[in-house]
């Protein structure tokens, strides 16, 4: 088994909110990566515990519970929230406080089981050089007004549109006809878009920033994946940043902001 990595934090912030961890278990091979959602300062929080916070424990109880025999992905994400939880007791977190995607996969020769809550992307590619990429996209269904009005948002303006949208994607979390996320509520992982795959041989983690080249059309999942497996995964992320760094001002790709952390985790198995 190979293991290749890479996280850059957004160019203009010195603080990572991804995390990706990994670790072998008498039942095999655990994976998994987290996006911590971005807290702006002027939309209200629950308490004073911050997103890299939230991120940082929730990745320490995801490798405990992963520890734990007989555990699936799905049980180990509701086992790690609630860890969190445990440590964060503020009225009302679930909603407004810091929140996380999650992608969380266990291979077990000869078979990936995996779980995924929000916009993170995991591919899985077998021996027959078939791929499969599952996205949570069930956040970009919701809010779609105030989603288009930050899109298309001249520089000046999209702090207070960047707000709106927020709090309207706050107001559908975690709650049905909305989305889910690892928040503050254990039984969102049951909400989990869930999977089994047979024989694979390439496994890629992913969070958002890592694949804008998706976003921009610059791509496909395969030419993605081909960059990944060839050049490794710092070479996907610089390539994003040339990208971004081209249409700086959101003009060609409209996006709420430049540039996002951006982190990878790619296991090729023998």
């Amino acid at each position: 088994m190979k293991l290749l990595h890479h996280s850059e934090p957004d160019p203009t912030n010195t603080t990572n909110d991804d995390k990706i961890g990994w670790h072998a278990t008498p039942t095999g091979i655990w994976l998994w990566c987290l996006d911590g959602a971005t807290l702006p300062t002027d939309v209200p929080s629950c308490c004073n515990h911050t997103t890299t916070w939230y991120v940082k424990i929730l990745d320490h109880a995801l490798r405990t519970a992963t520890s734990q025999p007989h555990t699936t992905p799905t049980d180990a994400l509701a086992q790690a929230i609630h860890a969190v939880t445990q440590q964060h007791p503020c009225p009302d977190a679930d909603k407004n406080g810091p929140s996380a995607t999650a992608i969380i996969a266990h291979y077990q020769p000869p078979k990936i089981t995996w779980a995924l809550l929000g916009d993170n992307t995991l591919l899985i590619q077998d021996h027959a050089g078939h791929l499969q990429h599952h996205t949570d996209t069930r956040l970009s269904t919701i809010a779609i007004n105030q989603r288009t009005a930050l899109k298309n948002a001249h520089n000046q303006s999209k702090t207070s549109f960047h707000q709106k949208l927020i709090l309207a994607e706050r107001d559908a979390r975690n709650r049905p006809g909305g989305y889910w996320i690892a928040a503050a509520n254990p039984t969102a992982a049951n909400h989990a878009l869930t999977g089994t795959e047979h024989n694979p041989h390439t496994i890629a983690l992913l969070t958002d920033g890592a694949t804008r080249l998706i976003e921009f059309e610059l791509t496909n999942w395969q030419g993605l994946l081909d960059t990944l497996t060839t050049h490794g995964p710092a070479h996907l992320i610089h390539q994003t940043r040339r990208a971004e760094h081209t249409d700086p001002n959101g003009q060609l790709w409209p996006r709420s902001k430049c540039h996002d952390d951006a982190t990878v985790l790619l296991c090729q198995l023998n």
